[in-house]
């Protein structure tokens, strides 16, 4: 690094070391050893600053900050663990020493955390952006597949915008990544089996299907399956939202996604299709607007009233294993 950038920095610890030696030697009672020791640890950082460190910019202008940053840089020197590198900004943020140590602008450090939260914010309001424009260019198959990420990336994007607590260091680590959205997004826990303990799950149910001589199926938890239903159907409103407003309608290409899901499309909402209503879609009816579970006792007046009518009502729904009589 050019000396003349960190030379405001090499005055400051130069005047700090002199400090703490004046001190030392006009201490009420005179120095004890702990002082002389201590004064004998600032002298060799002292030396590393100036002759050994490689400075970084950011380095510089950090312990610029502090009114001792000889001290500062001291106590970083304890808790680094790096054999091969002292990396100062880091170890600031570990060592919580914005809130330990003396600041010479404590108004503007402040100011500083502000802006550097509102960059971050707008920066993961770009890969928010990016990453959307991105899907606008994929076939529907390809983003439906894609759901959990899509699903994780917008609740990383509106944890971080509204929630996230920022510690000291924490909008500046993110404001080094190019995508620090994405980063989140990956810590994201939308995996159902890290939520629950699958394995136990379905090894015991893998025990019970040998007990009974059963044949062995695959198949999802009903948390697992309510999962990965609600992420399908946002993905599936997504699509929805962004076919009316480039569109105006709703397309051929998003119709057919959502019926394969077992959707249906209601004033511009999904809502999820049962058996019966499915059926029709695909038989070409129009679906009734009322499930046996919601309903059940008008869904028999209609069917009464086809009776009379002399048409055959549908079939109704037999329970799960039973079969048709």
């Amino acid at each position: 690094m050019n000396y003349e950038i960190k030379r405001p920095l090499m005055k400051v610890i130069d005047k700090c070391l002199l400090d703490h030696a004046a001190a030392v030697g006009t201490k009420e009672g005179g120095p004890d050893i702990e002082d002389v020791y201590r004064l004998q640890n600032l002298s060799k950082i002292h030396y590393y600053l100036k002759e050994d460190h490689d400075f970084l910019a950011d380095e510089v202008a950090a312990l610029l900050q502090f009114t001792d940053p000889l001290t500062v840089a001291l106590e970083c020197w304890k808790e680094q663990d790096h054999p091969w590198e002292f990396p100062i900004c880091d170890i600031l943020y570990a060592i919580k020493a914005y809130e330990r140590f003396p600041l010479v602008n404590p108004a503007g450090y402040a100011q500083q955390k502000v802006d550097q939260i509102q960059s971050l914010k707008d920066r993961l309001d770009q890969n928010m952006s990016d990453f959307q424009a991105e899907l606008l260019g994929m076939d529907k198959m390809e983003i439906i597949a894609m759901s959990a990420e899509i699903s994780a990336m917008q609740g990383a994007h509106n944890f971080m915008k509204k929630y996230f607590k920022f510690e000291p260091g924490n909008a500046e680590i993110l404001l080094r990544m190019e995508n620090p959205l994405k980063f989140v997004a990956t810590q994201w826990r939308s995996d159902v089996a890290e939520l629950f303990d699958m394995n136990a799950q379905v090894g015991e149910a893998i025990v019970e299907a040998g007990k009974e001589a059963a044949v062995l199926r695959y198949f999802a938890a009903p948390e697992q399956r309510q999962a990965i239903s609600a992420e399908v159907q946002a993905t599936l409103q997504m699509l929805v939202d962004t076919d009316l407003k480039l569109y105006g309608e709703v397309t051929g290409d998003t119709l057919e996604a959502i019926q394969t899901q077992g959707f249906l499309l209601r004033d511009g909402a999904l809502i999820k299709a049962d058996p019966v209503q499915i059926g029709e879609v695909q038989s070409g009816r129009e679906p009734a607007a009322i499930s046996d579970s919601v309903k059940p006792s008008l869904r028999g007046q209609l069917h009464e009233k086809m009776r009379e009518a002399g048409q055959r009502p549908p079939p109704s729904e037999h329970p799960k294993g039973g079969e048709a009589r």
